[in-house]
């Protein structure tokens, strides 16, 4: 007979119709046509040819050693009389030739251990170029790993099949796939190991995964080398601790289906504490090399659920990983932050996505709910995260809730965060920003975003680097913002943006909104580094103590790209604030201002606006301490509520109103004054003395034509 392999090729695997084809032709002709060949060695069963009838049995394994087709019901079972022997599978097959399991029946595969052994697997492939045909439309395939008692104290790896070496291949075609681990430790439903480089295995069908509480550090899948493509809706329900839905170092693992994931196990220890992660693109293991990260993808609509703490939904965390999400992904997870690591290890929260290294692409709309402490939505390391619209150019939304302290909407240190899809952040906890950065990186928020905040120390846009004294420190941050965005904070001492890191930069785009209602809770603030805003702004500080638009070092400035309204609501707050030599300047052509609010230059800081026609400033200006206010005016109005003092005034064609100072006379003191046209309208009581009047004081050079008016 003419010896032959199984064709590797997956699309042949794939059809039942090609399959039947090759039959008729003789492809298979080294397997028996009718006959059996199953010799019994102790409790071992060994199988090189047909089984028409199919195969139930409880001995202690089955090694298939030739090509073989096993027609109808498959049942291996072990049990505590006929256990797995060590280091043996309850079905091994040790051939590189074609396996077929088809026909009427359900296959149900289970390997048993009362502790007496390790690596016991319910089916594995032991061969180079070893295959396996489980066709078995209309029926179920079940492989599950039975502890003795519910529960293992081995912690060798395990499970329900096991693809050991190269070039091997395995399809299984069914209505639903089962793979349960009742109690073992690092157990798994699907491991393809450190060896299986260019090894395939192929599922068609709903595919369900399981584990028990009893159960410590065990995988839905461990994905070392090769290819795992499950075509079908897939749910992952793992309950132990440490117990993860897809672990993925290398090759490639696509979902094409809608995939559920369910989490509720805690931090696991038996060497290195291990929380339970959704998808964990990236995990080293023991042995196995390369360790280049894995392309996940996950093609339908995904929902995450996790409980434990540190249980980060989607983990990414080798530089060449990438984790793809395609339709709409909705993450849940409820703890707090946790263990992870070697040693003492180290805190991660249970944040919605974990992104160390490699790349996190989500292509549709994005829903992230973390309800524990540091549980941020985003928490973006290095590498890079990009939320996109959908790969039909569907415009795609992201929805991100944080509920405790220090969770933060989106936090990136050293990576690129891209969110070409609307984003939408809400946190409810102190110190939890809507954005956060505190290292050198990119954050472009492209979209129509609304990022609102509600407890204190939380800000809208926070970038933020502590100074070292040995110029260490993290610097040069980038931050955009798409135009008819909102900022919105509530808390105290909440800022709306904020910059303090050296040459970092805030850009905002046309028709944004800032507005901050708690005290102390300044609405743009540059203390370092730059904050750019475009046309359109909206700006408003309601709380005591909060300014509008405020910079406060020589490393801090804001910059008006042109117009604005700005407000501050308090008496005692400034609606624009320059101190301790820090710059803010709006020149820009045609840039019409409505300032609603006092105007300070203190300590050399330095404040220069062009007011185009129609401009608005209602309050007083006051230079101090080398302080440099400069307006340039023109077809506007400045109604002037007290005392004020400027630098450079040009006036061209606008009013200013000193009589709106709640009847009281005031004066105005600039160095100089120039411009054409414009005019001054003054408060005057000649009946008493000269003294009983507005005073304009020019102290330097006067240029132009002015006018007046008295009231």
């Amino acid at each position: 007979m003419k010896k032959t392999q199984f064709n590797n090729k997956k699309q042949d695997l794939l059809q039942k119709k090609v399959m039947y084809s090759l039959l008729a032709a003789g492809f298979f002709c080294s397997i028996g046509i009718a006959s059996t060949a199953v010799a019994a060695v102790a409790s071992e069963k060994v199988i090189n040819g047909d089984m028409p009838s199919g195969l139930e049995t409880n001995t202690e394994y089955v090694n298939i050693t030739g090509g073989s087709r096993i027609t109808g019901t498959v049942k291996v079972i072990n049990d505590a009389d006929n256990q797995t022997g060590a280091h043996g599978s309850a079905l091994s097959i040790r051939t590189d030739e074609a396996i077929i399991i088809d026909g009427d029946g359900h296959v149900e595969i289970r390997t048993y251990n009362d502790n007496s052994y390790a690596h016991t697997n319910a089916v594995r492939l032991h061969n180079d170029g070893a295959s396996l045909l489980i066709d078995k439309a209309g029926y179920n395939v079940t492989m599950a790993l039975d502890a003795a008692g519910g529960q293992s104290t081995k912690y060798d790896e395990v499970a329900g099949i096991y693809v050991a070496n190269n070039n091997q291949n395995v399809v299984i075609n069914a209505d639903n796939i089962n793979f349960e681990n009742n109690g073992y430790n690092r157990g798994y439903g699907i491991w393809t190991g450190a060896s299986a480089t260019n090894s395939q295995i192929t599922i068609n069908g709903n595919t369900n995964f399981s584990d028990s509480a009893s159960a410590t550090e065990a995988y839905a899948i461990r994905h070392d080398h090769g290819s795992t493509v499950i075509n079908g809706d897939t749910n992952i329900n793992m309950v132990g601790a440490g117990g993860s839905g897809l672990r993925a170092i290398n090759g490639t693992v696509e979902f094409n289906g809608n995939t559920v994931i369910n989490l509720s196990g805690d931090v696991a220890y038996i060497d290195r504490y291990v929380p339970a992660f959704g998808i964990w693109n990236g995990a080293t293991p023991y042995g196995v090399t390369p360790t280049t990260g894995a392309h996940v993808k996950l093609t339908g609509n995904t929902q995450i659920n996790t409980t434990g703490a540190g249980s980060a939904a989607v983990v990414t965390e080798l530089a060449g990983g990438t984790t793809e999400f395609f339709g709409s992904t909705k993450i849940t997870t409820a703890g707090d932050s946790g263990k992870w690591g070697r040693g003492s290890g180290s805190d991660i929260g249970a944040h919605g996505v974990y992104n160390k290294a490699g790349t996190t692409n989500f292509h549709g709309n994005l829903f992230i709910d973390t309800t524990g402490q540091d549980a941020t939505a985003i928490h973006a390391l290095s590498g890079q995260v990009n939320l996109n619209h959908y790969s039909d150019g569907t415009e795609a939304l992201a929805v991100i809730t944080t509920a405790k302290d220090n969770a933060h909407g989106i936090y990136n240190n050293k990576a690129v965060v891209n969110a070409e899809s609307h984003v939408n952040i809400f946190t409810a906890g102190a110190a939890a920003s809507a954005v956060k950065v505190d290292g050198a990186s990119t954050t472009t928020l492209n979209g129509r975003n609304y990022l609102t905040t509600s407890g204190d120390k939380a800000h809208g846009i926070e970038v933020y680097a502590a100074a070292s004294s040995k110029g260490s420190e993290e610097k040069a941050a980038q931050v955009k913002v798409g135009s008819d965005s909102t900022v919105y904070t509530q808390g105290n001492q909440s800022h709306g943006v904020y910059t303090d890191m050296l040459d970092a930069e805030i850009s905002l785009g046309d028709d944004i909104s800032v507005t901050t209602k708690g005290s102390g809770s300044h609405g743009i603030y540059a203390s370092r580094g730059v904050i750019e805003t475009g046309d359109g702004l909206r700006l408003s500080a309601q709380g005591t103590g909060s300014h509008a638009a405020y910079a406060d070092s020589a490393d801090g400035s804001i910059k008006f790209n042109g117009g604005a309204d700005i407000s501050a609501a308090d008496p005692d707050s400034y609606a624009v604030y320059a101190d301790k030599s820090g710059k803010i300047e709006g020149i820009t052509a045609d840039s019409r201002f409505t300032v609603l609010g006092n105007m300070l230059a203190d300590n050399s800081g330095s404040i220069e606006l062009f007011m185009a026609a129609n401009s608005l400033f209602t309050g007083k200006s006051e230079t101090e301490n080398s302080g440099i206010i400069d307006l340039d005016m023109t077809d506007s109005m400045w109604r002037m509520t007290g005392s004020s003092s400027l630098t450079n005034f040009t006036n061209n064609k606008s009013v200013v109103d000193m009589t709106k100072d709640g009847g009281v006379f005031s004066s105005l003191t600039t160095e100089n004054l120039s411009g054409n046209g414009g005019y001054f309208v003054l408060d005057i009581d000649g009946t008493t003395n000269v003294n009983n009047s507005d005073r304009i004081y020019v102290t330097d050079t006067f240029d132009g034509t002015h006018g007046d008016r008295l009231k």
